[in-house]
């Protein structure tokens, strides 16, 4: 007769299986990167609730938050993987709720039911030189093959000036606004076309530079521009102060084109401010959002944020917006090809 009824006992229950060491690793380094991602991408969208401009570290954190959405995304895989469930639903809830305050969709452009490739058009390209250190060799050969209407430089100093034009610039693009200056503090603007009514922007640390060119038969304001970077005191100043000069005219009905090294990205206030005058940025419009990180590009792989922008008037078609490696220089350029709205 079997034990288990004279007895009245039930056999022992067999103790439960542990998992082997290494799966019990890795759950627990997919819950402990998994939050490091919640947490990182937390404090870069606290930071751009704050306003991304309380201090270099705000704006630092609040210049990086691109990257939360990716972050978290990431942080809801890996805490799904190692099973902790109620992580997994913490991290997506996070995610759902930047999702909705943060949208990495494209926001304030348009595209008006003007078809891609029609209407008036201008091709505007950028690129910060280094302290005019940028090779101008190869800074002439990638005009001379993307062949952009328009060229904003910024930290063009005199010497870069001269070594651009003797590499060629000047037969491609004769026509001229420029304000070198040693260091940082000059720029330049370069056209195809004549330019009119050439003039400085005032009130910016750095000098920044406007004309007005005819785009289909219109009359365009174009402008290089340098906001001063975030660790110095005039940072938001700067972008106050193009704010301020550009306003009244798009008030008006002026179509305006910036471009330059904002040294910001929609992360900070102070940029979100000067896009709220009436401008978009090229880089954030249809489908091109996410596009285009151009700094720093010579420290890493690949440039971890945008500050170098294409800003143009809201209804603006982007047909395309590219990023450009340029030898000597710790910018990608950006070069962005418009179609403006009606006049």
């Amino acid at each position: 007769m079997d034990a288990t009824l004279t007895t009245g006992r039930h056999p022992a229950a067999a103790p439960p299986r542990r998992r082997p060491w290494w799966r019990r690793l890795l759950r627990g380094l997919a819950a402990l990167t998994g939050w490091a991602a919640v947490l990182a991408a937390a404090a870069s969208l606290g930071a751009v609730a704050l306003g991304g401009e309380a201090g270099i570290r705000v704006i630092l954190l609040a210049a990086l938050s691109a990257w939360a959405g990716p972050l978290l995304l990431a942080a809801v895989v890996l805490l799904a993987l190692g099973r902790w469930r109620r992580s997994t639903l913490a991290a997506g809830a996070v995610l759902v709720l930047a999702a909705v305050w943060m949208p990495p969709l494209p926001h304030g452009g348009g595209h008006a039911g003007v078809p891609t490739g029609q209407g008036r058009q201008l091709r505007v390209m950028t690129q910060n030189l280094l302290f005019g250190q940028a090779d101008p060799a190869a800074l002439v050969a990638r005009v001379a093959a993307q062949r952009p209407d328009v060229l904003a430089l910024t930290e063009l100093t005199p010497a870069a000036a001269r070594a651009l034009d003797a590499a060629g610039l000047a037969t491609l693009m004769p026509h001229r606004h420029l304000l070198p200056a040693p260091s940082a503090a000059g720029t330049g603007l370069y056209s195809t076309r004549p330019l009119t009514e050439p003039g400085q922007i005032p009130g910016t640390a750095f000098r920044a530079v406007r004309a007005r060119v005819d785009v289909g038969g219109h009359p365009v304001t174009v402008a290089a521009v340098h906001p001063a970077p975030p660790q110095l005191p005039t940072w938001a100043a700067d972008h106050a102060a193009l704010a301020a000069a550009f306003k009244p005219g798009i008030a008006a009905g002026e179509q305006v084109v910036l471009a330059g090294d904002f040294n910001a990205t929609t992360g900070n206030g102070p940029f979100r401010r000067l896009l709220g005058i009436g401008l978009v940025d090229a880089a954030q419009a249809g489908s091109w959002a996410w596009q285009g990180q151009s700094w720093p590009a010579d420290r890493l792989p690949l440039p971890v944020i945008r500050i170098d922008h294409v800003l143009a008037p809201r209804g603006t078609v982007v047909d395309r917006i590219d990023t450009l490696h340029q030898p000597g220089s710790d910018h990608r350029g950006v070069i962005a090809t418009l179609t403006l709205p009606p006049a």
